[in-house]
């Protein structure tokens, strides 16, 4: 997938043109007694998978005790929702605007003798096409499948990570 297109992922829509954003700033759905709540870890191309996890388990345990700042909760570029928890094979997670995209993320499962995760991605059609939403998710699915398995050949292990994509007008 080109640059130009990674870009689009991390874009906002206002309106009358559209904001390409210089950073990365993941939006993490967050499920509490109240409702979600999407904390955003600010600046994830800049950590380590190490940082970006305990900084994920901070803001989500912060989040379900109601202890997140209003700053840690706006400025998000891209969001992440995983119903994995909860259960269910896909669903169609809703963008959080102004961004333009969001990943799904649904329960591992086991399929004859392949791990699966299914993934939702559903995007803005005025920003992002049919093509770079599809390519985005095998993409992701690839850097997936390489961290777990980072010592072979992804294309020789039994991993499985079907791809859906929502376009939304």
């Amino acid at each position: 997938m080109s640059y130009a297109n990674k870009k689009k992922f991390t874009s906002r829509f206002s309106f009358i043109f559209i904001v390409f954003k210089k950073y990365y700033h993941i939006g993490i759905a967050v499920n509490t007694e109240n409702g979600l709540v999407v904390p955003v870890i600010k600046d994830v191309d800049k950590k380590s998978v190490f940082e970006i996890s305990q900084e994920l388990m901070d803001v989500s345990e912060r989040a379900r005790n109601k202890k997140l700042t209003p700053n840690e909760l706006k400025g998000g570029t891209f969001t992440i929702s995983n119903l994995g928890g909860i259960g269910g094979s896909f669903f169609t997670p809703i963008i959080n605007p102004p961004e333009v995209a969001i990943l799904g993320v649904s329960r591992t499962k086991e399929k004859n003798e392949k791990l699966i995760l299914p993934l939702s991605l559903s995007y803005d059609h005025r920003v992002i096409d049919g093509a770079a939403g599809a390519a985005f998710v095998v993409a992701f699915s690839n850097v997936l499948k390489c961290s777990v398995f980072p010592n072979s050949s992804v294309t020789n292990k039994s991993v499985k990570v079907p791809p859906t994509s929502t376009p939304t007008r």
